[in-house]
């Protein structure tokens, strides 16, 4: 009111500042705003009405920011605001006036609509009335809140104000508001589940009936939320606090939003992905999902009045969005980092979007993939994205097929009313308990204990207890904290129970004035398997519990009860099937009496079943099958339930077009095979593969079912048209050539029948050669030759496994014709290869092989490196971490083949073994002989390294040559002894076996120390008979070369034995006379010095026995009558006091004679009688003395084992086993006699023993110096008295170490003699026995393969030494395939001449095949398949771009390839992006000269690169089947002594003379032959053709090139003819020969014409060698033996001059000799037979050969003519 003071002030006051805009006029009417606290207030009462509006803007923080208008009203007078609201609480507004209120009268007001339940007063306060009001204001809104639509009225109130002498009249107007607040307040759900990054609809809250909208119904207008956190964070960090900031409505966790709450209330959940690292720091079940619960209270007031605020609950579960599941399979670690917890290495798989599996242990995190080949078992947590209720499949393990499988989410089933499923769970609330009693009470969120002070009554009626149900799957200790507050000052307690279990424990929980876990653990209760009940009870007031949790023993017992909120909806799952009997549902039982309610079941689909899964409506009929605890995980027997991860399909990828190759390769890389579901044309073509684009229908056709695409094909063609081999391949005589006639037809099936007929035949043609149907047979074909007047097919007749190729055609379009005309070096259409074609050689090693047995005449042939193959004779094992093992004297011999002839190869050879160091000798290409050491231990080096030229026929030669190591063995026996026999092994030599051989007696045992053998004998006594000792040692002696130790180990004592009588003898029932006399050392040595005091009693009783014998035979009744004179009990005490009384008797008698000079007869008698009786008493004590000292013996005895064992060491063998007895003797009847052995066995590397000690004979001799050890054992029941026992034999093969025996029956003393003989053990229980009894005997040896010799070959390496003669440029390996690769083709050199031909220009040709098969070992194929559907969570792909043509980038980056990562059916790349992302493959482009593009638009690019291609113009000599630089050729060449002349030249090498160009057109007759020089165009110089010398031949010069020359234009098809013409006058110089020690070969074109003896047969080069004489054309043979043999490590040849005559050496028909050598490891000379050919003109030589001698005595000669 006017003359008032103005105070405003904000609600709520939270901003930090406060701000007006520019346009504000507080300032005018003396108004100001705080910019702090944004009080608004005026410097000075104002004095008139005004009225000022202004926008007020608080700042909270950063962006957060609110405006609003504030009005300031200034009137006479006022009601304070625009708007008066009453209630209960507030029934009247006064008045605020001007000026005095006795200047006031006359208040009135009126208002609109009308209302009755205003009244106003004389005073003009305004009140309100019972009455209800009639009308509303619709559109009001107040700083306070929205009062849209409330019950009330706009009224206006008036009076008059005396001014002076005058009244004035004043009015003011306000809004008189009676709310109709909401009394409760509620949402439409108070429960809702949320997934981690999902935002739920708006949940608005429910209109109380009768407060809807136009009723007058208030709803609150200013909203909170309190949250309380369940969660455990395990200590990794405190529990995130809940705040709700009201300026915005927004509820964080910690910094994570979680909910939004609208101005109208309506609440919106939406937590935040950020939350995501709170869910791996939760501790909780790893393989249970993950999820945080809030316990809310959502409050509603009613801000400007007195209404009650209003209160509601809502549980809000947050569910990761997130799960994993473990997960078994074949791994390998992709990446691992150091994390030092399992939440943050769970969490940093959580943002990898390539992490499918992880698993953390020792500090590690490891992520992996899955390995479809090799890999490591490993069991992990598997990463399942996006899992929501929808989103998620469940996987059942079961063993019924129809119903394992992946059940996914078809619809939500609405909840039945009366369903209640429970949980189980390691933390749970106390509300949830079910049962509390005693003075505990629920006090909203938790449990209180109000009193009475201190409780200490454990009983549930007094102090309270509350009750929880636990379920556990066994017997578990377990301990609980509780979170909860503790006021008490020292420590609050509890006491805990295992309902009806033991006893109630005291638990001091601590203190903790605000809620907080427990700081110490309850005490370690045990819970039994099943269901229990737990049992808290309080005992101090004001001590308040709001969880429990499980904190030892929470992976197996869980608490199980209702939970917090039984969700509306469950889901409904469908494992579908194109088999309608196969489908299956899974759904939450609602409670059945096979299926408790809350359980997962398993149904059948039924016709009955009605489902609608848009409306949530399920009924489902069909059968139960499976019932489990209704849990993730959930298991029973065999049965498992668990999330499912997702398979990824196909990545995403641009389809190729039709009939082009998808320039994507996907390869597998967790497998051995390259590029996996990529198929090249020229690749070999995989069965599983189909029909799928490139392969060629017609091409898998050819595949038989059951061959796995390896096998040998039908034949097929070639070429048609004018075409054949060379006439010098065909088959031998009248089988080369056949043609129809009358009797016989000549059809294409005849001549195919006719070449496999025989098997050299490798090619047939078939048509009419002049008219003739003909049929021809080759036997191989080096290039095709055109024949006027023929007309008809070749076919190759495969010998050779092959490969089908995908698509031929495509083949040879898209890589073969381009490599083969683009090349820069490479294979010439006359398939010899060119000397760029070089061997570098290989390396081979043996060390990986399996260990296994070998022939030695076996000739073992292995692939070495790229090109060439060895050969390996006379070896006899193969040892795994050794290699080839040579275990005898002797040569063994490996052969390297197809090496460039006359090359220098570097040769490396290791050894690996552990047999000790040793030497052998070595010879190489048959040189001299070397001795190499074979080291004993591992080393990275090569024992011997060299260098030496490859033969003429491209070989390396290795001998090996095993030196004897020999054992040496010998057995050597002792002469005879009565006690102890011994014999000993000469230097250097060890005993290997020892044993005892009685000639008469016993045997009482055998040792050795290596050196010497000592058998020990004893007497053989039974009753009074007993037989005398006679005994031999019997020892085996070897040099046991290849032993890396040796040693005799020794038990360290004897064991138990009862001598005579054996083991189960009683001690009672011993005789005194015959008893056991036996003693052995006990475990502390004590019992020897005692035993030799007793021996020595026994000893003297017998003798004074002896000595009193007769008296005692004469008074025997006087004996037997005195017998009960003497108490028995002081026998002991009396004996040294009798026998100090017996001298001085006699003293004192003789005296009493001599002085009294009489004597008595009768008390002489007396006196003999009393001294018989003491002797008589004397002995009886002494045997009753060695009875007790036997039984103390026995009992000492009984403390030894009973049988002892002597060890080898770790690597040693047991050679042989002995037993000798200890040091002690027994008494026999009147003979001492030693202890025995009784039995001696070994098992494993221990030898045991029974009776003494053990001994065991101990080597180690490393494989494969000994090997395949073995036992040898006979036994039998044998008489004594014959000369008869059991015999064991070693298998053949093997040496006898060591031999003993074993007596199982009588006294254990029947093994009499034991000896070894050669490889065969014996054993006899006869010889000089004193009984004849039957006994049981067992013999018993060790056997293995020891070796006198152990060469060892590990791995050999070759490399050729680089010299001027090789090219400086070799073929270098193509992108696509490499250099060898066309090799790889077979027939590739025929196929290459036949596309030649259609390139210069197809005379004769009709059809070129293209290359269709291919060697199968020479690329990884038959594993590849077509990319698969899907791919199963974890795979990898690689992916990258087809070579040949593209590049691969990644968004214009070049990038070798890309990695795929399928999580949860997702692929991810290497940039964490889905799918491929940016990775492309960009195509190549050509670059070409001039002329380029005519080609292009005639579709003749080949002939293009076909005139750019370099070629060398040569005929060859030598070996037609050559495979190596060796051969020589005649190179077409300028003729350096003329300038226009041209010459042919013998090279090694060729270089590119001539360019086929076209002038003019495509036609074959217009072409020219450009020269070159060094690949380039040599001064534009061409061949010219000209007559020879002769007028007749033709002949080439050349001139300047001319198009207008008609000379120069040259059909490429008569080049041929006029090279040969020109060769006719060439230079024939032979190839290099080689001539060594037993050895002599050929070059590239000779034969041989002389032998010499001294070279061949002894090995001398110091006279005459062997000569070769040249021959055009050879196609060299192979070796073969021939039946002369020659020990080259021997001195001595016998017969030599007879076995030479006798052998002479043929050479077939057309045939001459041209290699001579001699094999030691078989010691048979070989020869090589190679046929002479004709090549157009050139005649076939006649070559005499006669063997010439230098050193022998005799001169036989040997001629072989060939025709």
């Amino acid at each position: 009111a006017v003359g008032a003071a103005v105070s405003l002030k904000p609600l709520p006051r939270t901003a930090e500042r406060y701000s007006v805009d520019s346009g504000c006029a507080f300032a005018a009417h003396n108004l100001t705003i705080d910019g702090a606290t944004g009080a608004i207030t005026s410097t000075q009462n104002p004095t008139k009405p005004f009225s000022v509006e202004c926008e007020v803007s608080a700042h909270q923080a950063l962006h957060l920011v609110s405006t609003v208008k504030v009005s300031v009203n200034v009137e006479f007078m006022s009601y304070g605001a625009g708007a008066l609201i009453f209630s209960s609480g507030v029934t009247s507004y006064p008045v605020a006036l001007g000026s005095a209120a006795a200047e006031w009268k006359d208040f009135g007001m009126v208002c609109a609509p009308e209302a009755p339940w205003l009244s106003i007063a004389s005073s003009g306060a305004v009140s309100t009335l019972s009455s209800t009001s009639g009308g509303a204001v619709t559109d009001m809104e107040t700083p306070d809140g929205d009062f849209v639509g409330i019950d009330g009225s706009v009224c206006v109130v008036s009076a008059k104000q005396q001014v002076g002498a005058e009244f004035q009249k004043r009015s003011t107007t306000f809004v008189a508001l009676k709310p109709k607040p909401w009394p409760t307040l509620s949402f439409e759900s108070s429960y809702v589940e949320v997934v981690l990054g999902e935002e739920l609809a708006p949940m608005k809250p429910k209109v109380p009936s009768g407060y809807e909208e136009g009723t007058g119904g208030l709803k609150p207008s200013s909203w909170d939320v309190r949250c309380f956190v369940d969660g455990d964070w395990a200590g990794t960090r405190p529990s995130p606090s809940w705040s709700f900031d009201s300026n915005w409505g927004v509820g964080l966790l910690g910094s994570h939003s979680i909910l939004e709450v609208q101005p109208d209330g309506a609440i919106t959940v939406a937590p935040g992905e950020s939350m995501a690292k709170l869910f791996d720091e939760i501790l909780a079940d790893n393989l249970q999902r993950k999820h945080i619960q809030l316990n809310c209270g959502v409050w509603g007031s009613f801000p400007g009045s007195d209404f009650p605020d209003l209160r509601t609950t809502m549980l809000i579960r947050i569910e990761d969005s997130m799960c994993w599941i473990s997960e078994t399979f074949q791994g390998k670690v992709i990446e691992e980092s150091t994390v030092l917890t399992e939440p943050v290495c769970r969490n940093k798989c959580r943002l990898s979007k390539r992490c499918s599996h992880f698993t953390w242990g020792e500090d590690k995190c490891k992520h992996y993939r899955v390995e479809n080949e090799g890999g490591s078992p490993v069991t992990a947590y598997a990463k399942v994205t996006g899992c929501t209720d929808m989103g998620t499949c469940l996987r059942l393990a079961h063993p019924q097929w129809v119903l394992a499988g992946d059940y996914c989410p078809i619809g939500f089933q609405a909840v039945p009313p009366d369903l209640e499923i429970s949980r189980e769970v390691t933390q749970i609330r106390a509300q949830d308990n079910v049962l509390l009693s005693g003075y505990l009470t629920t006090q909203g969120d938790y449990i209180l204990q109000p009193g009475p002070g201190a409780c200490y009554e454990a009983d549930q009626f007094s102090c309270g207890v509350v009750e929880f149900n636990l379920k556990c799957s066994k017997e578990t200790k377990m301990k609980f904290k509780a979170e909860m507050i503790g006021p008490d000052g020292s420590s609050d307690s509890m006491w805990v129970q295992i309902k009806g279990v033991g006893s109630r424990l005291t638990w001091h929980t601590g203190t903790s004035i605000d809620w907080g876990w427990s700081p110490s653990d309850s005490p370690e209760v045990t819970a039994p398997s099943g269901d229990s009940v737990v049992q808290f009870y309080g005992r101090e007031a004001n001590f308040k519990v709001r969880h429990f949790k499980i904190v030892q023993g929470e992976s197996d017992c869980k608490f199980s009860g209702p939970p917090a909120k039984t969700p509306t909806r469950l889901v409904v799952y469908k494992k579908e099937s194109s088999i309608p009997q196969e489908v299956m549902y899974l759904t939450t039982s609602a409670g059945s009496s096979t299926c408790p309610a809350g359980k997962w079941l398993v149904q059948k689909a039924s016709e009955d079943d009605y489902v609608d899964a848009q409306l949530g409506y399920f009924e489902l009929k069909g059968a139960q099958q499976v019932c489990i605890e209704g849990r993730l995980p959930s298991s029973a027997t065999n049965v498992k339930l668990d999330l499912a991860t997702l398979p990824c399909a196909r990545p995403l990828f641009p389809e190729a077009e039709e009939e082009a190759l998808q320039p994507l390769v996907f390869d597998d890389p967790s497998t051995s095979q390259p590029n996996d579901f990529w198929l090249h044309p020229c690749d070999c073509l995989p069965q599983q593969w189909g029909t799928e684009w490139p392969a060629d229908p017609i091409a898998l056709e050819n595949i038989p079912p059951t061959s796995n695409g390896s096998f040998i094909p039908e034949p097929f063609s070639i070429v048609s048209g004018q075409f054949a081999c060379p006439s010098r391949q065909l088959l031998k005589g009248a089988k080369g050539i056949h043609f129809q006639s009358e009797a016989e037809a000549m059809e294409p099936a005849d001549c195919e029948e006719r070449c496999k007929d025989y098997k050299e035949c490798s090619f047939f043609w078939s048509g009419t050669s002049h008219g003739a149907t003909t049929c021809r047979l080759y036997e191989g074909c080096d290039s095709l030759v055109r024949e006027f007047g023929m007309e008809g097919e070749l076919k190759a007749m495969p010998h050779n496994i092959s490969c089908q190729v995908a698509s031929p055609e495509n083949c040879w379009k898209t890589t073969l014709r381009k490599q083969f005309l683009t090349q820069k070096e490479g294979t010439s259409p006359s398939f010899t290869r060119a000397a760029a074609i070089v061997n570098w050689g290989g390396t081979r090693s043996w060390t990986s092989n399996s260990t296994g047995s070998k022939n030695p005449g076996t000739t073992y042939i292995e692939p070495f490196g790229n090109m060439s193959t060895i050969k390996l004779l006379g070896w006899s094992y193969m040892q795994h971490n050794a290699g080839f093992v040579r275990d005898s004297p002797g040569i063994a011999t490996t052969v390297v083949q197809g090496l460039n002839p006359n090359k220098n190869y570097k040769y490396s050879i290791k050894h690996i073994t552990a047999v000790p160091t040793h030497n052998y000798k070595l010879t190489v290409n048959h040189g001299s002989q070397v001795t190499v050491s074979q080291y004993s231990r591992r080393r990275n080096t090569y024992n011997r390294e060299g260098t030496v030229a490859a033969t003429p026929r491209g070989e390396m030669v290795f001998d090996f040559e095993a030196l004897n190591y020999p054992l040496n063995m010998h057995d050597r026996t002792s002469g005879t002894s009565s006690s102890t026999a011994s014999e000993s092994c000469r230097r250097r030599y060890r005993v290997t076996s020892c044993t005892c051989f009685a000639e008469s007696g016993l045997c009482s045992g055998s040792k050795t120390d290596g050196e010497t053998c000592w058998a020990y004998g004893t007497m053989d006594v039974v009753g009074s008979t007993g037989k005398s000792t006679s005994v031999r040692a019997k020892t085996r002696c070897m040099e046991l070369q290849f032993a890396s130790s040796y040693s005799v180990k020794t038990s360290g004592g004897p064991s138990f034995s009862w001598l005579q009588m054996g083991e189960n003898a009683s001690l009672n029932s011993v005789d005194d006379d015959e008893g056991d006399r036996e003693m052995s050392l006990d475990a502390g040595g004590q019992a020897r010095e005692e035993e030799e005091e007793e021996d020595l009693d026994v000893e003297t009783d017998h003798a004074m026995e002896v000595v009193d014998a007769d008296e005692e035979t004469e008074e025997l009744k006087d004996d037997d009558d005195d017998t009960g004179l003497k108490d028995p009990k002081h026998d002991e005490s009396d004996e040294d006091s009798e026998d100090e009384d017996v001298p001085m008797d006699l003293q004192n008698h003789s005296m009493s004679l001599l002085e009294e000079g009489e004597s008595s007869a009768s008390e002489s008698q007396g006196w003999r009688r009393r001294r018989r009786r003491r002797r008589r008493r004397r002995a009886r004590r002494r045997r009753a003395r060695r009875r007790r000292a036997r039984r103390r013996r026995s009992r000492r005895r009984r403390t030894l084992p009973s049988s002892v064992s002597a060890s080898c060491d770790s690597g040693q063998k047991v050679l042989g086993c002995n037993c000798y007895m200890d040091g002690f003797t027994e008494k026999r009847h009147v003979w001492t006699v030693k202890h025995h052995c009784k039995e001696v066995w070994r098992s494993g590397e221990t030898c045991y023993a029974k009776g003494g000690y053990a001994q065991a004979i101990c080597a180690n001799i490393p494989e494969p110096a000994a090997r395949s050890w073995s036992d040898i054992s006979a036994s039998g029941s044998y008489w004594s008295n014959k000369d008869e026992g059991p015999a064991a034999s070693c298998p053949s093969g093997r040496t006898l170490t060591g031999c003993w025996c074993k007596s199982t029956t009588g006294r254990g003393d029947n093994c009499v003699k034991v000896w070894g003989d050669g490889n065969t053990c014996y054993a006899r229980t006869s010889g000089g026995r004193a009984s004849t009894v039957q006994n049981t005997i067992e013999v018993m040896g060790r056997c293995a393969i020891l070796t006198t010799a152990a060469t060892v070959l590990s791995e050999l390496k070759i490399e050729l030494q680089p010299d001027t003669n090789l090219l400086e440029t070799p073929v270098t390996e193509n992108r696509a395939i490499g250099h060898l690769a066309p090799l790889s083709f077979y027939y590739m050199h025929l196929h290459q001449q036949c596309d030649s031909l259609l390139l210069m220009g197809g005379v004769g040709v009709e059809h070129c095949s293209r290359p269709s098969y291919r060697n199968p070992n020479y690329h990884p194929w038959d594993k590849r398949k077509v990319l698969p559907k899907s791919f199963v969570h974890g795979s990898e792909l690689t992916v990258s771009c087809w070579k040949e043509r593209f590049e691969s980038f990644r968004a214009q980056v070049k990038i070798p390839s890309e990695t795929l990562h399928c999580v949860n059916g997702d692929w991810f790349n290497s940039a964490q992006t889905p799918e491929l992302g940016k990775f492309t493959c960009e195509p190549c482009v050509t670059v070409a000269g001039s002329g380029y593009s005519k080609h292009v638009k005639r579709n003749e690019q080949e002939l293009y690169f076909y005139s750019k291609m370099a070629m060398r113009v040569y005929t060859e000599l030598g070996s037609v089947v050559e495979t190596s630089a060796a051969a020589h050729k005649f190179c077409l060449k300028k003729d350096p002594a003329s300038s226009s002349g041209m010459i042919l030249q013998n090279e090694q090498e060729c270089p590119e003379i001539l360019a086929i160009q076209l002038a003019g057109s495509s036609e074959i007759q217009e072409r020219m032959m450009l020269l070159l020089k060094e690949g380039k165009p040599d001064n534009n110089q061409c061949l010219e053709a000209r007559q020879a010398s002769d007028n007749v031949s033709p002949a080439v010069i050349h001139k300047t090139c001319s198009v207008d020359e008609a000379q120069q234009v040259i059909s490429p098809m008569a080049l041929p003819g006029i090279l040969w013409s020109m060769h006719q006058a060439a230079d024939r110089q032979s190839g290099e020969d080689l001539h060594n020690a037993y050895s002599s070969y050929c070059g590239a074109h000779g034969a041989l014409s002389r032998l010499s003896y001294g070279q061949i047969f002894g090995g001398e080069l110091g006279g005459t060698k062997s000569l070769c004489q040249f021959a055009p054309v050879i196609k060299f043979g192979v070796f073969v033996d021939s039946t002369i043999t020659y020990d080259k490590t021997s001195s001595d040849w016998p017969d030599w001059y007879t076995l030479l005559a006798d052998s002479p050496i043929l050479c077939a028909d057309g045939e001459a000799l041209t290699g001579f050598k001699h094999q030691p490891a078989s010691n048979k000379f070989r020869y090589e037979c190679s046929r002479i050919g004709r090549n157009g003109g050139l005649q076939l030589a006649v070559v005499g050969l006669q063997l010439q001698s230098t050193s022998f005595h005799s001169t036989p000669v040997i001629t072989v003519n060939i025709w």
